[in-house]
């Protein structure tokens, strides 16, 4: 199977790539979330908030971090998307729920992005 026909979009296989993309999303964030939670258990002995800021503010974590936001972003949203689908029939209502959702994922997402740069670029103290 040729890697980017993974990612193809057409009306016929809508549900078969929103399932891949689905658990391509679980699998990224469980590689990313494994070896950070490994990373956080051994380096934050006292879970102090200088020694957190140190650490979000260490190059190699922030883009750690950043990437886990952004998948897990992704996921939810993926998620959501699939039950309003599937458990909502009015067309209408289900229109609106999946909007406010796009919305409310992306707030989600640009707090959590800005939060980090705030405390990447020394602002966040």
């Amino acid at each position: 199977m040729n890697f980017l026909s993974f990612f193809k979009i057409s009306k016929n296989n809508h549900a078969l790539r929103h399932w891949k993309l689905q658990r391509l999303s679980a699998v990224f964030l469980l590689l990313l979330l494994f070896p950070w939670s490994i990373i956080i258990i051994f380096n934050l002995g006292d879970f102090s908030y200088n020694l957190s800021v140190s650490l979000i503010k260490n190059p190699i974590i922030f883009l750690y971090l950043n990437l886990i936001i952004i998948f897990t972003c992704f996921h939810s949203k993926l998620g959501i998307e699939i039950i309003i689908e599937d458990y909502v029939n009015n067309k209408a209502l289900q229109y609106q729920l999946l909007v406010l959702s796009l919305f409310i994922h992306f707030f989600i997402f640009f707090i959590g992005i800005f939060s980090l740069f705030n405390i990447f670029l020394g602002s966040g103290e």
